[in-house]
């Protein structure tokens, strides 16, 4: 990244600054005493410099801009480790810049782009099971976004915390940040929160209109409408809708089509399975479920977090042929990517 530089020496020279000055000295002098006037040049020089100090290179802030929206749309089409390394580089370089001289603009430029870069890096951490870290990235996201009052970004980055505090079946902390935050989202991410509490009707009334348009939104902070419609899906199993939740989740998947992105497509087949599981019918739940894994999607997230509730409703079928293999299925696949690859297809 470019170092800081002032900006504005290819505009005002620093010989012409100090002549304009000096001539607004010599201009008052009839009326102020020479004892006052000495110390003006001094302060007045002193302001400009430092003003043209608190100028961040642009293309230092450009670049941050131009990889928070690339990777922001691209997320899940490059491999996890490589993408890591990639964000944690890029917000190392946002801190940096943060730490030294910047004007107001330029200070919320870099707290909007770093916020964006550690939520990326605050999800990626949490698909690969990282809980911990997914955490510490959350939370500098939050400060991020709070220091230039970013209230929907905020929102969106307690609706990512409380996905991770429920795949962890942490529920009352799923339940005080939803409570906290529901009031400053709109759309899919109010749909998204709101079904952490079990609403439905609420989850399925925030469902953006833009839903049967061909808008995809984007894999981060855009939930796409088949998302959201996998989260009302989520709600309805929580209300023991089981039927319901199967259509809402059909639904995400045929608006997903054939060139989805992976772990949406992995989100929304589990829910089916888990409510067929409710349907009284846990041979098609495994079937579904097995199909998931074995198409590998690098996310621990989707299949050993999101498969929790799955397997807690086929506990009352254990022991039969087709569960035993989906656990066993699932346990090769953790151990495969603890010790293997991280990324997505």
């Amino acid at each position: 990244m470019d170092e800081l530089a002032p900006s504005r020496d290819t505009a005002i020279g620093e010989l012409d600054r100090r002549s304009l000055l000096q001539s607004s000295v010599i201009l008052l002098g009839g009326e102020v005493s020479s004892r006052l006037l000495r110390p003006v040049p001094k302060l007045a020089l002193a302001v400009a410099d430092t003003l043209e100090q608190a100028q961040a290179a642009p293309a230092a802030l450009d670049e941050l801009k131009v990889v928070a929206d690339y990777y922001s749309k691209t997320f899940d089409q490059h491999d996890f480790a490589d993408l890591h390394a990639t964000l944690t580089g890029y917000l190392k370089a946002a801190l940096d810049l943060l730490r030294r001289p910047t004007t107001y603009r330029q200070r919320g430029e870099l707290c909007l782009n770093g916020a964006r870069i550690a939520g990326m890096l605050a999800l990626l951490t949490a698909m690969q099971g990282k809980i911990s870290e997914s955490l510490s990235h959350y939370r500098n996201a939050y400060l991020l976004s709070e220091e230039i009052g970013d209230h929907g970004f905020m929102a969106w980055v307690m609706a990512e915390r409380a996905a991770v505090a429920w795949s962890i079946g942490n529920a009352g902390v799923v339940r005080k940040l939803t409570e906290s935050f529901v009031d400053d989202t709109t759309g899919a991410v109010r749909a998204n929160m709101v079904s952490n509490l079990a609403q439905a009707e609420l989850a399925a009334a925030a469902i953006p209109a833009e839903q049967n348009s061909d808008h995809d939104g984007t894999p981060i902070w855009g939930f796409s409408p088949s998302s959201t419609i996998t989260n009302t899906a989520i709600a309805w199993l929580n209300l023991d809708e089981p039927q319901r939740a199967l259509a809402s989740a059909r639904h995400s998947v045929e608006l997903l089509g054939d060139h989805a992105i992976h772990r949406h497509v992995a989100h929304a087949k589990i829910i089916m399975a888990t409510a067929h599981v409710g349907l009284g019918d846990p041979g098609e739940a495994c079937r579904l479920a097995g199909e998931v894994i074995v198409s590998a999607p690098q996310d621990v997230f989707i299949v050993s977090r999101q498969s929790t509730d799955l397997l807690r409703a086929l506990d009352r079928y254990r022991t039969t042929l087709e569960v035993r293999q989906l656990r066993e299925l699932i346990a090769h696949y953790e151990q495969r990517l603890t010790t293997g690859t991280s990324g997505e297809r």
